[in-house]
């Protein structure tokens, strides 16, 4: 057994593709997002908030990063406009709730990426927000 130490200071570089598909598993169920092997983000779902928008994104290509190494994990602000349909200076806006919130955070060139702490209680978060029929709220 681990001892204090390790168990209570954790490494959250430390993500595995193991944990990449129980969390990818856990989209698919909800059927709001799947990537493109090109990266894209595709949202299956409108009717969510702005910010869930632009965190689902993010989360969404941080897992499919971890499940296939040729997609970045980061999104750059014009790849999040692309995937919702929001301009930048909304995008700007709440990705900077999401990153005072700890579920994102901003990396060089304006990019942003997930926290792998944050995810697992993103989705949930998401889950119980939202009624899903089919991908569709």
């Amino acid at each position: 057994m681990p001892n204090i130490k390790e168990r209570f200071i954790v490494d959250e570089s430390i993500f595995n593709s193991q944990r990449a598909e129980q969390l990818a598993e856990m989209l698919l169920d909800l059927n709001i997002s799947t990537v493109t092997k090109e990266g894209n983000v595709l949202l299956h779902m409108n009717s969510i908030t702005n910010i869930d928008k632009i965190g689902l994104v993010i989360i969404s290509r941080f897992i499919a990063n971890h499940l296939e190494s040729t997609i970045p994990g980061e999104v750059t602000l014009s790849e999040i406009t692309s995937s919702t349909s929001l301009t930048p200076d909304i995008v700007s806006a709440r990705a900077a709730e999401l990153v005072d919130r700890r579920i994102i955070r901003r990396v060089k060139n304006g990019s942003y990426i997930a926290v792998p702490s944050s995810l697992e209680t993103f989705i949930k978060k998401l889950a119980s927000r939202y009624t899903f029929n089919n991908g569709k709220s």
